[in-house]
């Protein structure tokens, strides 16, 4: 009977652990991507594809937005990798069944709201940094 209540109760906190994860990451995720690129990925983009020989911004600065692009498209993959990895452990300890749909479905869903709070929330800058990117290469 103890160990019944401790493996409940074992569950009970894996499966509050797993939400309060999987929420705060929806807010966590779009914040980190967010600052990464305003105060972080400067660091990791040579000088040389933002300024001309003369110190003067390029006329056409399509390698800076690209390996801006391809940063942050690392920084999003990775971030909903660790995710993926997280849920995929912790998920069956606290679901006997079908773990594997709950781990697709959550991780869905995360993707998703991750994706739209990128894209709109905090003044967007996905959005700023494609439309940049589109208008540089057309």
């Amino acid at each position: 009977m103890l160990n019944e209540e401790r493996t409940d109760t074992a569950k009970l906190f894996y499966f509050v652990l797993f939400v309060a994860v999987n929420g705060l990451s929806c807010l966590i995720i779009p914040f980190f991507l967010d600052y990464a690129h305003i105060y972080l990925n400067g660091f990791l983009i040579p000088d040389s594809l933002r300024w001309d020989d003369n110190n003067r911004l390029r006329a056409n600065p399509i390698g800076w937005f690209t390996a801006q692009v391809l940063i942050v498209l690392i920084e999003f993959v990775g971030s909903l990798w660790l995710l993926y990895r997280f849920n995929w452990r912790n998920t069956p300890v606290w679901l006997a069944r079908q773990p594997i749909r709950i781990i697709q479905g959550v991780s869905g869903l995360v993707v998703a709201v991750v994706t739209v709070v990128s894209l709109f929330g905090r003044g967007g800058f996905l959005i700023w940094l494609v439309k940049h990117y589109v208008k540089t290469v057309v």
